[in-house]
């Protein structure tokens, strides 16, 4: 009798545990996305001060329509990249572990990954 209730405790809180785990982000995709932000980083900062367009002080830098596209084109580079390598990772960590990518908690932490981004995206957009 003793070893039922032990097991429906311990049913339980398997229950509970995973009902509230999140699916955590492997800190190596974080190191990764670090990473690319850098490399981004590098080739905005090339094509802002080292373009034809600038010469001279930066204080009369002046950026081109071209030169406006390809700094959209780095950053939405960096961020489906950071977010693949996120994804990859975490549906690997998720196989190993045995437990499915797609819960409640992926999807809260979607939702609270894409408020901000769109807020900002509006933002810049505007």
């Amino acid at each position: 009798m003793e070893d039922k209730y032990l097991n429906d405790i311990a049913e339980i809180k398997k229950m509970m545990s995973k009902s509230s785990q999140f699916i955590s982000l492997s800190g190596f995709s974080g190191i990764l996305a670090g990473i690319y932000c850098l490399i981004g980083a590098y080739f905005a900062y090339r094509t802002i001060y080292l373009g034809s367009s600038n010469i001279g002080d930066y204080k009369y830098l002046v950026i081109s329509e071209a030169e406006v596209f390809q700094l959209l084109f780095i950053a939405i580079s960096v961020i489906v990249i950071s977010l693949v390598t996120g994804i990859f990772f975490s549906v690997r960590k998720a196989n190993k572990s045995n437990e499915s990518i797609w819960n409640v908690a992926s999807k809260r932490l979607l939702i609270n990954f894409l408020i901000p981004l769109a807020t900002g995206g509006f933002y810049i957009a505007n």
